[in-house]
């Protein structure tokens, strides 16, 4: 068997492929150098530059799943005889993706195309012998990324066990180095999470970060994906990791993880304190009843689908009138009321509540300590029983095990409760203890007054009398809710 009989591209032209990569040959040779070093290589080979093609920290490795665009659109132009010969500054700058390998083989055998290297061996792929020089050199690059992604991996799990950052992008709130606190972004998200457990909307929280001009630590601007994955992310907590995905015991999901080296954001002199927080917010977020406000005017209405309707069905915004007057109306669409002199009346009642009973509104705090005790003596119970149980000589039996969990759960799980309530503090706080509760309370976005509103009092709008065009405000009850514990 011998050469390949191909109708061969532009032999005296050449492509130069660059690639951008965070392994040790791409930090120590950057762009410019490779660049520099392939075109010496194609002056001494006598052909002429006539693409270059550069793909920007993306992997050559064959396990890596990213698609390459620039390395792909060198080959579909190849193909096309658009040059003849293809300069990287190592094989492994081109691919170390066995399947990849045999494609440019195709090109070698179909299409004439030739592969130089400035720092690695270079092989006629249009002979046998070359492909199986070739084919060991690219077997001999799998196996060393391998072995090195497989240490990396390792590398990576000690280092999450010992509680280490593991690198990457510096993470909101930290410097550089992932352990030291950055006090203006640590605020921000403290308070962030306070604004969130309190009623607030993710969105109106991020939207005034970007006008402020805070970014996110990769420039730029902050969305509902980013803010929420930067705010639910355990490392707010001390812990290192993640929380798989359908997780519905928050706290015990927590508790696997290892604790960090760093400052908890939500508390650093405070590890338990930073935890409920977590949990807490972690539960509101992810409530599927939590009302979303998917966009700037999804909630035009303060009392939609707060206020319930004389029938017995939820008021909601039902457009508006000839006149372009808001609206309520009820689901089943036959009731219907103007919404201005409601919403009006609702907010003065509220108003009145908060100035003349302010901070006696607010939940009393709690004492954490003996909660806390209370928590570790349950746990101590439970670790103490599967002890038992792990112990052949103890005679102690499955059933017995199961008996002692199934009473301690829900009593475990109580505490957990009044914990998270703690830490979730209240709707008013900012509110009921501002120097002017009423001026607070108006100042506040949509969500958070309905958040208000919900905690102070229940409305609802009875049927107004035939005939009557103007405002009674008989028609609308409002009945204050009992002041918090």
């Amino acid at each position: 068997m011998g050469r390949t009989t191909v109708e061969v591209a532009a032999p005296r032209t050449a492509a130069i492929y660059l690639r951008i990569s965070e392994d040790r040959e791409g930090r120590e040779l950057g762009v410019t150098r490779q660049q520099q070093h392939c075109r010496q290589l194609a002056k001494r080979l006598g052909v002429k530059v006539v693409a270059i093609f550069t793909d920007n920290d993306i992997s050559a490795a064959a396990a890596s799943q990213k698609e390459r665009p620039e390395y792909l659109r060198m080959i579909r132009d190849a193909k096309t005889g658009l040059f003849g010969t293809i300069i990287a500054y190592t094989s492994g700058r081109l691919t170390r993706a066995p399947r990849e390998f045999e494609g440019q083989i195709d090109l070698a055998r179909n299409h004439g195309v030739l592969f130089q290297f400035v720092a690695s061996p270079s092989f006629d792929l249009t002979t046998s012998a070359g492909r199986m020089m070739a084919r060991m050199m690219a077997a001999k690059d799998t196996g060393e990324v391998e072995d090195i992604s497989e240490r990396q991996s390792d590398r990576k799990q000690q280092l999450i066990a010992n509680g280490e950052w593991t690198g990457g992008r510096r993470p909101f709130g930290y410097d550089d180095d992932g352990l030291t606190l950055r006090p203006a972004e640590q605020e921000r998200g403290l308070d962030a999470a306070k604004r969130l457990l309190a009623g607030d909307s993710a969105r109106s929280i991020f939207t005034e970060w970007n006008v402020a001009g805070m970014t996110t630590t990769a420039g730029g601007p902050w969305d509902g994906s980013n803010f929420r994955q930067m705010i639910l992310r355990p490392r707010n907590a001390g812990r290192v990791g993640k929380i798989p995905p359908g997780t519905k015991d928050f706290r015990k999901a927590l508790d696997k993880l290892p604790k960090s080296r760093w400052p908890p954001l939500f508390a650093p002199d405070d590890r338990q304190a930073a935890e409920d927080t977590w949990v807490a917010l972690m539960i509101k977020m992810t409530d599927p009843t939590r009302q979303k406000n998917g966009g700037a005017t999804s909630l035009v209405l303060v009392g939609s689908h707060l206020y319930t309707c004389w029938c017995g069905s939820i008021a909601r915004s039902g457009g508006t009138t000839a006149s372009k007057q808001s609206r309520y109306m009820c689901k089943g669409g036959g009731h219907t009321r103007l919404a201005g002199p409601v919403d009006e009346l609702v907010r003065a009642v509220v108003c009145a509540r908060l100035d003349s009973q302010g901070v006696r509104l607010l939940p009393k705090t709690g004492d954490r300590e003996p909660l806390l005790k209370r928590l570790a003596l349950l746990k101590a119970r439970a670790e103490e029983a599967a002890a038992l149980f792990g112990d052949p000589e103890s005679g102690f039996t499955a059933e017995q095990l199961k008996v002692t969990n199934a009473r301690l759960k829900p009593k475990i799980e109580e505490v957990e409760r009044e914990l998270a309530q703690l830490a979730d503090g209240s709707a008013l706080e900012g509110i009921a203890d501002a120097p002017s509760p009423s001026a607070a309370f108006l100042a506040k976005g949509i969500e958070r007054q309905r958040v208000i509103i919900g905690a102070l009092v229940e409305v609802t709008i009875l049927k107004a009398p035939r005939g009557r065009r103007d405002f009674d405000p008989e028609t609308v009850r409002i009945v204050p809710r009992p002041r918090p514990a």
